[in-house]
């Protein structure tokens, strides 16, 4: 977003030159320099990564504008920002609630690094459809692993049929969530399935710089 101030002096004099600055940011969470503005045009952006809607949805900027360049005659007002997702892509879906065993497809995310389970990743469920010239991946659900790592309810049996599928899992965000840094920005596992009465669990083991995964039962 952007500020806007001005000022009545003669705007031929620097007098009227208008400078901004952030004073203070609410909450300080992951850091306190979340967001910087531009000094000149009032522009607000984001400075630092981090933000998790699931954390923090909302923070609260003072502003300040002062003339003479930022040093003269100041006033503050507050700036609202409201954090999204940039799409409906990673919605948590609440199906990921559902018993385990009504999903023809399942999933188990291990921290293999700390072992433990992997909550809160975000991943997503596609199937590729059309012909050899016009593929693409149709999403079929979104979601959050829970707890135990797992994502219950991914698929219902009417969605699941043979063909080819995508799971992608959103390892980097996770990896920044615990403070680390990852060499993989997401996972991608492509696998085909050929009777979709049978269960298909498709488990993923993590760290930092490596993964494996493997067809479960």
């Amino acid at each position: 977003m952007q500020v806007n101030a001005t000022d009545s002096d003669d705007p031929d004099l620097d007098n009227a030159l208008i400078g901004y600055a952030i004073l203070n940011q609410e909450p300080k969470e992951p850091t306190s320099k979340m967001f910087n503005i531009n000094k000149e045009t009032g522009v607000i952006s984001v400075e630092m990564t981090g933000l998790d809607r699931e954390k923090v949805g909302e923070y609260k900027l003072m502003v300040q504008a002062a003339d003479v360049e930022g040093i003269g005659l100041a006033t503050t007002a507050t700036v609202i920002i409201t954090v999204t997702d940039s799409g409906t892509q990673f919605e948590p879906n609440l199906s990921c609630n559902i018993s385990e065993t009504s999903s023809p497809l399942t999933t188990h995310v291990l921290n293999m690094a700390q072992g433990i389970p992997a909550r809160n990743m975000k991943l997503t469920v596609s199937q590729l459809e059309g012909t050899a010239e016009t593929q693409n991946w149709k999403l079929l659900k979104s979601g959050l692993t829970n707890s135990d790592g797992r994502c219950p309810g991914l698929l219902t049996l009417d969605q699941f049929s043979a063909g080819t599928y995508k799971m992608q899992f959103e390892t980097a965000e996770y990896w920044k969530g615990l403070g680390l840094t990852s060499f993989y920005p997401y996972v991608e596992i492509v696998f085909s399935t050929m009777d979709p009465s049978q269960k298909y669990h498709v488990p993923l083991l993590l760290s930092p710089f490596s993964y494996s995964t493997y067809r479960g039962s």
